[in-house]
């Protein structure tokens, strides 16, 4: 019996394969690349269907579709994603369910913050209220607090 001990790339085709190793060749290593390429319009406009299918990370049994999903949860500045069925989801959160019973919820870590909106006067108009009453003020940019302080505080 012949030993091939390497095959950079190879394309074998199903009959090909079985040529070679009619011929006695043992395969030690070899990497296969298949390839299919289908242009659009060759069999008439083709539609793409993704089906993503979830396991049960904790069991490892297959979730049915709606039946469960991705759970995400955070400790300790650490964010963590696992695939969980429904009961399994159910058992995370009454496992945690004293402790988030007894914690408060942080939002000030969560994401930039927003400052609210100022109502009012826009930026050009306070811009030019600003420079009648002596402020020095950019043409461009933010507008200093205290411009704005002494706006709202005029009577």
């Amino acid at each position: 019996m012949t030993a091939v001990t390497s095959l950079s790339i190879c394309d074998l085709a199903g009959a090909e394969l079985a040529d070679l190793t009619a011929r006695g060749a043992v395969p030690i290593f070899f990497l296969v690349r298949l390839v299919h390429f289908t242009p659009v319009g060759r069999f008439g406009d083709m539609a793409q269907k993704v089906v993503t299918h979830y396991t049960d990370d904790l069991d490892g049994k297959d979730i049915k579709p709606g039946k469960g999903g991705e759970v995400r949860f955070s400790i300790d500045s650490a964010s963590y994603v696992i695939d969980l069925s429904d009961a399994n989801r159910r058992k995370l959160e009454d496992a945690l369910a004293p402790f988030i019973a007894a914690a408060r919820r942080d939002r000030g870590r969560s994401g930039r913050v927003r400052k609210p909106a100022q109502s009012g006067i826009s930026a050009a108009e306070l811009r030019d209220w600003a420079r009648q009453n002596g402020f020095e003020v950019p043409e461009r940019g933010r507008i200093p607090a205290e411009i704005r302080e002494a706006y709202d505080a005029r009577s």
